[in-house]
């Protein structure tokens, strides 16, 4: 016989097993069918069915007021660790992300957060005056066909996963992840947003499948820990982000397109941001790279606070782009008070202010903002910070090169020789020997009045208590190739090499205008007199791949007789130069070759010229009549002189002189002291200096006028 302990015992076993028998049978039923497995963070869903108000609060919804609806029963047991259900809304589940975004819509708050559970393929628009919070928790949001996500209303994209992997992708031609449309407001906390099909190569190269990752028509604000991307190679036919409108008409509502980024990664696209018509954007943070052209490419508005910008690696473009479209939608206004950037910064029209940073380029003195200046590291890079305080009489000296390989390859250009080009462009514009050494005339009791003439100082506020500057801006406007035995290879192949490049310079000072805006002035006249008789000295940059030793240096400019000089190449090995000087616009064309003309090769080629001059009766300003006299070779290109003179006579073959009435070395003499009714005969000769003696041509042919 069982004691009464054994009998106990068994009694607890037999009960044990029972539980365990209604468990089973409970799940079998269904009753925990959508029970949260290990990979599910959300606790299990209150399922409501249609009709039945028993589940959620009172009035038959959730806590949160969405609602409850559930499109179909749940499984009785899915045997898998899959999610039933793609997205939560508190504790009610759906299959599908549209369903959850209309029960916040029909909700009475019209606001709530949605969960995503698994991997969905889907097309959802955000409807107006809703509010919703997507957490992709690690998952993926797929497109069906439209756009991934259109946004009407407010939205916030966030993901709680650990390893923040959660996307947000489009796979469709012509179709973007995100659109923003007018009036609503995006903010991406966490989280990618990409287009993992994108097939655009480069700026001429589409594939079959191209987009903008994201279209931003209201507000749009990235934080740090989120991501925007396009393709597994970047991309680079359309921009990652389009903020604003590309045309001003298409802009019905006037509203102002707004990108606000404190932090996260944007990678790749033709640009990262494209801001165009009534587009702002205002960066204080975040990684800006991989673009194929520009990281920020602005038409409007910018503010650029901090963060890192580079380009892709091997390209030419700039890193941060700025133009003016008009007056109006698109005015160009760029402001950078931080950051730090690889590559250079270029202001084709519009306004670019530069008061702080860190770049590996200098800066060019036309967009530092008047006061501040740019100065270089021991790291080899260069920042721009506050320059000379207010009371000390000096001047600072920069320059630019602004242009990029697109400007300068000719239509016809085979693809060695563009691809040549850009090689030659890429290492001038990363060229940092071009800052400015010199002005003549400069001293301590520096001010407007003294240094310019009237007609540029008036414009100014007189520097004796605030700083002036001078800078000099220089376009590469032409690159010339020639072929050159290839060293290096053991076959007979030749190689291109840079045979001249052309500059043209525009001299510009910088100051305050009466109303403390800054004024700039650029010196293009042919009057010398700007500088009153001054001239400023500069360096001009020559490619690293140029192997002779010497640059024949062509300075012409409007009015001017033209100038050659020779000079040896300064520099090492990677940053290669010539100083040059000048007071107004003008164009340098520097041409490399291996050794200086002799002393008979001069008088030889002085020899060869045969000048005829000719005359023109005019009437000056004054009112008052003048002869021009100007002069050309017979025997083909005029020389390039150190200067002209002038002879007159009133007889065809005597009573010129010895002196000249006049040495110019323009391209043509006006002879203001002239008596009506007189004929006047003229002849010229041209002449080069060498080793401090003058060396001539013959006289030229005569010309003849009578002064009517």
């Amino acid at each position: 016989m069982k004691s009464q302990k054994t009998r106990k015992t068994m009694k607890r076993i037999a009960a044990s097993l029972l539980v365990l028998c209604l468990i089973f049978t409970m799940v079998g039923t269904g009753t925990f069918a959508s029970f949260a497995y290990a990979n599910e963070t959300a606790p299990p869903p209150e399922v409501v069915y249609p009709g039945d108000s028993t589940g959620g609060n009172s009035s038959g919804g959730n806590e949160d007021g969405t609602g409850g609806v559930v499109e179909k029963d749940p499984p009785s047991n899915t045997g898998t660790y899959e999610p039933y259900y793609a997205v939560m809304v508190g504790y009610t589940g759906y299959t599908t992300l549209k369903a959850a975004v209309d029960a916040i819509t029909q909700s009475e708050s019209k606001s709530g957060n949605i969960v995503i559970q698994k991997d969905i393929v889907e097309d959802v628009v955000i409807p107006a005056d809703t509010t919703i919070e997507i957490d992709l928790k690690g998952c993926k949001i797929t497109n069906a066909g439209d756009h991934t996500i259109i946004n009407r209303g407010t939205l916030v994209i966030t993901d709680s996963s650990y390893g923040k992997n959660g996307t947000v992708d489009n796979v469709t031609d012509q179709k973007a992840a995100l659109v923003n449309e007018p009036g609503a407001a995006v903010t991406i906390k966490a989280g990618c947003i990409t287009r993992s099909k994108e097939t655009g190569i480069g700026f001429s190269i589409k594939g079959d499948n191209s987009y903008s990752t994201i279209i931003n028509q209201g507000s749009l604000t990235i934080q740090d820990g989120a991501s925007v991307t396009q393709g597994p190679g970047g991309g680079g036919y359309s921009h990652l982000i389009s903020n604003g409108w590309r045309k001003e008409t298409e802009n019905n509502s006037k509203l102002t397109a707004t990108i606000t980024i404190n932090g996260g990664t944007l990678s790749g696209g033709l640009t990262n941001i494209e801001n165009y018509h009534l587009g702002e954007v205002h960066i204080y943070g975040g990684t800006f790279e991989d673009a194929e052209y520009n990281s920020i490419c602005n038409y409007n508005i910018a503010d650029i606070e901090g963060g890192t910008f580079s380009i892709r690696v091997g390209k030419n473009g700039s890193v941060v782009y700025n133009r003016q479209r008009n007056d109006n939608t698109a005015i160009g206004q760029l402001n950078i008070k931080g950051g730090t950037f690889t590559c250079n910064i270029q202001n084709v029209a519009g306004s670019t202010e530069v008061t702080g940073g860190t770049f590996t380029n200098v800066v060019s003195s036309e967009l530092i903002s008047y006061g501040y200046t740019c100065k270089r590291t021991d790291d080899g890079n260069y920042i721009v910070t506050e320059g000379q305080s207010s009371g000390e009489a000096s001047m600072s000296i920069g320059m630019s090169i602004g242009s990029s390989a697109s400007d300068i390859i000719s239509a016809g250009a085979s693809k060695k020789e563009t691809e040549t080009v850009k090689l030659i462009v890429s290492d001038i514009l990363s060229n940092n020997v071009v800052n400015a050494s010199k002005v003549s005339g400069l001293n301590s009791a520096f001010n407007v009045s003294k240094f310019l003439n009237s007609s540029v100082g008036s414009s100014l506020v007189n520097t004796s208590e605030k700083k002036l500057e001078l800078y000099v801006k220089a376009n590469l406007t032409k690159v010339a190739l020639k072929e050159k035995p290839d060293i290096q290879s053991t076959g007979e192949e030749n190689i291109l090499v840079p045979k001249s490049v052309t500059y043209e310079v525009y001299p510009t000072v910088k100051g305050l205008n009466s109303s403390g805006e800054t004024k700039l002035i650029s010196l293009q006249s042919n009057n010398s007199q700007f500088l009153n008789g001054n001239t400023m000295e500069f360096n001009l940059p020559i490619p690293s791949m140029v192997t002779e030793s010497y640059v024949k240096v062509t300075h012409q400019s409007e009015g001017y007789q033209k100038e050659v000089s020779y000079s040896e190449i300064l520099g090492n090995g990677t940053e290669k130069y010539t100083k040059v000087s000048c007071s107004h616009y003008s164009t340098f064309v520097l041409e490399f070759v291996d050794s200086i003309p002799t002393k008979e090769e001069t008088t030889a080629l002085l020899a060869e010229q045969k000048l005829a001059a000719r005359s023109k009766l005019v009437t000056m300003k004054n009112g008052k009549k003048a002869v021009r006299i100007t002069w050309y070779n017979k025997n083909g290109e005029l020389m390039a002189f150190n200067g002209v003179e002038i002879f007159r006579s009133t007889k065809r073959n005597s009573g010129y002189g010895k002196k000249p009435i006049y040495t110019t070395t323009k391209n043509a003499y006006y002879n203001t002291a002239v008596k009506k009714g007189t004929k006047y005969y003229y002849r010229v000769r041209g002449f080069v200096i060498i080793d401090g003696k003058k060396h001539y041509t013959d006289y030229s042919l005569k010309a003849v006028r009578t002064v009517k």
